[in-house]
């Protein structure tokens, strides 16, 4: 009935029903879309939560043991009156030594820098002399550099006698 009218315009029907065919594949991207960003903001708000609770343990933790390490500073300011002896004295102090050496190794290190100054006192790997000069990996204890292509200590591999090509290690 409504095919056969005069005032049916095919074309233009075809044109209005391709619009809301359009219209809805378009709603259904943006669903879509939304949908999405929904779950990369409830992903980023997760790992944001967890973050900030393994930064609040850290934190507690840290806080936990400087109250330890300042209940034990004032027991000993206090006990320091009581100090009779230089053997006492002696004890006290290995025993804040001890505890402050145990309170540094349990905090963690950072990733991202390291002290520089500190770096070759803490390295088992690198030590020093009485001579003062540096030994371990790079050089030996009487002070002559370590070659890495041979692993012989009395040149380094710019001073290498052999050629590249004869070199087996």
């Amino acid at each position: 009935m409504t095919l056969e009218s005069k005032e049916y315009d095919e074309e233009c029907t075809k044109e209005w029903l391709n619009m809301i065919i359009n219209e809805r594949e378009e709603n259904e991207l943006r669903k879509e879309e939304i949908e999405e960003w929904k779950r990369q903001e409830e992903i980023q708000m997760e790992e944001r939560r967890r973050r900030e609770k393994h930064e609040y343990k850290e934190q507690k933790r840290m806080d936990e043991m400087e109250f330890e390490l300042q209940k034990i500073h004032l027991a000993a300011e206090a006990d320091w009156s009581k100090l009779n002896s230089p053997d006492d004295l002696g004890e006290k102090l290995d025993d804040y030594d001890t505890l402050k050496a145990t309170f540094r190794s349990k905090q963690l290190p950072k990733e991202e820098h390291y002290n520089k100054q500190n770096f070759f006192k803490d390295n088992s790997a690198v030590t020093i002399n009485e001579k003062r000069k540096l030994y371990g990996i790079t050089h030996n204890e009487r002070g002559e550099p370590k070659c890495f292509n041979c692993s012989n200590f009395g040149h380094t591999s710019r001073n290498y006698s052999l050629p590249k090509s004869l070199l087996t290690c």
